[in-house]
Formats: structure tokens, C-alpha cells, sequence
């Protein structure tokens, strides 16, 4: 029973009440109670899929750490062509286990049998779901190391989750260019939305890999990180898109840019280069004090 079905009950037997202050007063402390139980039965929990970048990893934990109760990382020792996770990966991720930023560290093992990496991509996400369901979480949050979110920002749209009873939510993203300090402004480049939290229970799964589902909304996302629908589970299921919070995507910083390129799960963009001369570049503070994680050797490739 959803809160907005609790909410029709008190409502009705409210009716009983003939004054109308006490009325008034005996809905509120109702309302109240339901806001606090569905607060305390919340479990946040956000999942990690990681294979290169790793630079990035903890100052993106930080930016949400305080505001989430479980976050999992998703490794894998090799990439879908091949080539093999930095040495220290494994080393990088216990350390950060011991500083209380990461709760489960997950190996996810490439499977040569499976031949679309983005079929693979999509497994490795619902493996990390599986494991946050496994731990108490209700709320699901897919992320990558290059992504970041505003504490408060944060804070807040997740009070507005609870409050409004919404199943699935997704938020608009930033895209920045070689280096923390540079937004880009042309949006162009970033059409679409990014999977923000959504309720997830044992029986949930990814868009991408359940085909024969429908996604939960008709719009731009990775569909590796949408759930698929289920209206039988959520009859009052609501999608809701976010204006007044952005995922800080460090699109292009990276200490190996090229890297990231030659691996990644979407065939097409293993050819893709950066030109500044694309966007409209905005200088901004590094908000996230992203830059002291890095050592950038750019050796991407580049047009002219």
C-alpha cells in the first residue's frame, strides 16, 4: 500500500470528524506519521560500474557519500576488447572500502560468449542492482566515476522523491571538457537524461536485458541503466524528471582520455575524438576538487 492510498484512507475517515479544526489537525498528524515511516524505511543505495577512470572514483564518492547508505563498485580486470585494468585497481578499491567510501567491492567477469558489450554493459549494472537489493536498498542509483552531484542538490531531490511517492526519476546532466574548470555550454553535445534514483525491489530489472519489458519512459537514456516497467508491481508508478538538479558529467577529463575511447561498451565511440573547437567552453570553479586526483597526459586523438 503506497502512501498516496494511505493518504485517500485518512482522508475518508476524516470525514467522520465534524469539526473542522479537529479534522484538519487529525489529518496532518496522520500525513506526518506516513512521511516518517516511508523516511525510515528508505535505503539508499547506488552502484558503481568501473573499469578505467579510476582517478575519478573518489572524488566522485565524495560527492555523495553523506547523502546515500550503501554504495557497491562493479570492477572488471579486463575491457570489452581486451585490454586489462591498471595494476593497482583492486589495491585502489580495498583503500577506499577502509576509508568507509565504498561498502562492496564486485568483480564482474567478461563473458566472451556474450558479443555486444553494451548486452554486457547492461548485465554488469543489474549484477551491481542485485547486490543492492541483497543489502536493504529500495532506491537505486547507477553511476560512473566521471559523474558527480551537488550535496545539496542531491539532498533535496531525494526529499522530493519521498514526499511526491515517485517510482523512477531521471535529471538532466552537464557535460565538462579536458579539465574540471571547463564547462561546456553548448548542450547539444549532451542530449539526453541520466538514470536518477528509482524504487527497486527483488524482482527489478534493467531495461537492457529485459527487451521483452517496455522501458520505463520514451525518452533519451542509456537504456543499461533504465528499469523496465512494472505496472503490475507499481500501479501507481510516476516518472519524474528533474530541473532544479544536474549530474556533473567530467565527459572528457581523464588522465588517458584515449583510453576511455578505445574501451568503451558503445562500438561507435571507440573512434570518437575531442575538439574544443566543438563547444562553447565556460571557465567554472572545480566545484568538486576533482583536479588534485589527476595527472592528465592527454594523448587523444584530435581533428586537424
Amino acid at each position: 500500500m503506497d502512501i498516496s492510498f494511505k493518504k485517500k484512507i485518512v482522508k475518508l475517515k476524516s470525514v467522520l470528524i465534524l469539526n473542522k479544526t479537529k479534522r484538519k489537525e487529525y489529518r496532518e498528524a496522520e500525513f506526518k506519521k506516513f512521511e516518517q515511516q516511508l523516511k525510515s524505511s528508505a535505503k539508499w543505495g547506488v552502484s558503481y560500474s568501473l573499469f578505467d577512470g579510476e582517478e575519478l572514483l573518489e572524488p566522485s564518492l565524495l560527492s555523495i557519500r553523506e547523502n546515500v547508505d550503501y554504495i557497491n563498485v562493479v570492477y572488471q580486470k579486463e575491457s570489452w576488447v581486451g585490454q586489462k585494468a591498471a595494476k593497482n585497481i583492486e589495491e585502489l578499491l580495498k583503500n577506499l572500502e577502509k576509508k568507509g567510501l565504498i561498502d562492496e567491492i564486485i568483480e564482474y567477469k567478461v563473458k566472451p560468449d556474450v558479443k555486444c558489450s553494451f548486452t554486457q554493459e547492461t548485465m554488469k549494472r543489474q549484477l551491481g542492482l542485485e547486490h543492492l537489493v541483497n543489502a536493504g536498498c529500495n532506491y537505486y542509483l547507477p553511476m560512473d566515476v566521471d559523474e558527480f552531484y551537488l550535496r545539496d542538490e542531491f539532498e533535496n531531490a531525494k526529499n522530493f522523491i519521498l514526499d511526491n511517492n515517485i517510482t523512477y526519476s531521471f535529471c538532466a546532466q552537464i557535460p565538462y571538457g579536458l579539465t574540471p574548470n571547463d564547462l561546456i555550454a553548448d548542450v547539444r553535445c549532451h542530449p539526453c537524461y541520466v538514470a536518477f534514483f528509482s524504487k527497486v525491489d527483488k524482482n527489478s530489472i534493467l531495461y537492457g536485458i529485459n527487451k521483452s519489458g517496455k522501458s520505463c519512459l520514451p525518452c533519451l537514456v542509456d537504456k543499461s541503466r533504465v528499469l523496465s516497467s512494472r505496472k503490475e508491481f507499481y500501479s501507481n508508478s510516476k516518472t519524474y524528471f528533474f530541473t532544479y538538479i544536474k549530474m556533473h558529467h567530467m565527459s572528457y577529463v581523464r588522465n588517458d582520455l584515449k583510453r576511455k575511447f578505445e574501451n568503451s561498451s558503445t562500438p561507435s565511440r571507440r573512434d570518437s575524438f575531442y575538439d574544443d573547437k566543438f563547444y562553447n567552453i565556460s571557465k567554472v570553479d572545480d566545484v568538486f576538487e576533482i583536479s588534485k586526483y589527476l595527472n592528465i597526459s592527454q594523448n587523444v586523438q584530435t581533428e586537424g
